[in-house]
């Protein structure tokens, strides 16, 4: 299809089952105005097959011959797509119903602005997270620009900027998930003029920073439009779970991110150097990318300084055995503190169903480990849907089209 309205990005590596829900979500939209890209990361075995069953939608597979990074995959998406507007939709994420013709609507509405910038729901699956072993679906509201509003509106350009620069002085007053926008594809080609649109080991940060940096308008859609899927195989399931630098790994094993002029420098190369936590490290690589390629756009610092204190604190809270003592003791007091922090999980997952289905979280949603975050994120109003039997993303999706019904 030339030039179709949405160009619904799909990058994927030995993510077959997953993949297929996020397709389910799209075929089963009432707009077909639209392409999906299927970028297959050199999954084994090759996804072709599947991809050959998909009919009545314009499918456009691309195969790459070796393993890239999640960043590299990800460009490589986005070069194939031909769409207007183009949304990046996780393997392990799903559309919600009817969610293409309501932004269509927005867009046309506001005449054709560069960004939508949109709320989500976000879909565990079971056994994720400890502290919610069954899973959840829940409304999200963990953005500042959702707040208090009723309906679709531009953002003011001076507040969009600032945002963008929280960014990279570490403050989350935005939600960075990709999911969260739909760009205008000649704003990424031709307005942003960063080429490639996806840098560092965070490629939506750093698109995030980006786009509030320097896109022309903003229109905010305070209505979760997209479901973001937290499962096993997911970089949230790694974060959550305190397995940071396995998820590192898994998914950006083969790439240097430390280049560029921003890369430089003795207080960078200090910073990038301090121990601490792997999550952080990576903010940092990408909101350095971001100044990198922005250039010498006015204002625009990274600030060195916070990201020292908060990987001081990552660093310090982690306390080290006594050396006198031995290997078997070290290890039964990790058991008693593993327990006692799973008790804790629990105990705090039921105090929040015993309250309000609307319940806001000062903290970066539901981690209880992160309550020392020096202001670090913006407070989530968190709404658990009253979901039952669901097993995979496309239950929610189905819950969802029910309940609308």
């Amino acid at each position: 299809m030339a030039n179709p309205f949405f160009s619904i990005l799909l990058p994927s590596r030995n993510r077959l089952e997953l993949l297929k829900f996020a397709v389910e979500s799209i075929v089963d939209q009432d707009w077909r105005d639209l392409e999906i890209v299927i970028s297959d990361n050199a999954s084994e075995p090759s996804y072709a097959p599947y991809v050959r069953e998909i009919t009545g939608l314009s499918v456009n597979y691309i195969r790459s011959t070796e393993t890239l990074s999640v960043t590299e995959n990800w460009n490589k998406a986005l070069d194939a797509a031909q769409g207007q507007y183009i949304i990046m939709l996780g393997d392990d994420d799903a559309l919600t119903p009817g969610c293409l013709r309501r932004l269509a609507k927005t867009i046309q509405k506001f005449n054709g602005p560069a960004v939508l910038y949109v709320m989500a729901y976000h879909y565990a699956y079971p056994g994720v997270h400890q502290w919610a072993p069954q899973g959840y679906l829940a409304k999200v509201n963990n953005s500042v620009v959702f707040v208090e509003a009723s309906g679709p509106y531009e953002l003011p350009r001076d507040q969009a900027r600032q945002l963008g620069i929280d960014g990279l002085h570490f403050r989350h007053n935005v939600s960075f998930n990709a999911q969260h926008f739909i760009w205008k594809r000649e704003y990424i080609r031709e307005r942003s003029r960063i080429v490639p649109f996806f840098q560092s080991p965070y490629p939506d940060y750093f698109a995030c920073f980006v786009t509030f940096l320097t896109a022309p308008r903003i229109v905010v859609v305070p209505t979760p439009e997209m479901i973001i899927g937290i499962s096993r195989q997911s970089f949230g399931f790694y974060y959550s779970n305190d397995k940071q630098d396995e998820g590192f790994q898994q998914f950006h094993a083969k790439e240097n991110f430390v280049n560029g002029s921003a890369m430089s420098g003795r207080d960078v190369r200090a910073a990038l150097g301090a121990p601490g936590s792997q999550h952080y490290r990576n903010w940092l690589l990408a909101a350095l990318s971001a100044k990198n390629a922005l250039g010498d756009l006015d204002g625009v610092e990274v600030d060195l300084a916070r990201y020292l204190k908060l990987q001081s604190y990552e660093h310090h809270k982690k306390k080290r055995f006594p050396r006198t003592w031995t290997i078997d003791e070290a290890k039964a007091l990790r058991t008693q503190k593993k327990a006692l922090k799973s008790r804790l999980y629990r105990a705090f997952f039921r105090l929040v169903e015993s309250l309000d289905k609307r319940t806001i979280l000062p903290i970066a949603y539901m981690t209880p480990r992160k309550m020392a975050n020096f202001g670090l994120y913006h407070p989530s109003v968190v709404d658990f849907q009253e979901i039952e039997n669901h097993f995979n993303i496309l239950d929610a999706y189905n819950w969802i089209k029910r309940r609308n019904n």
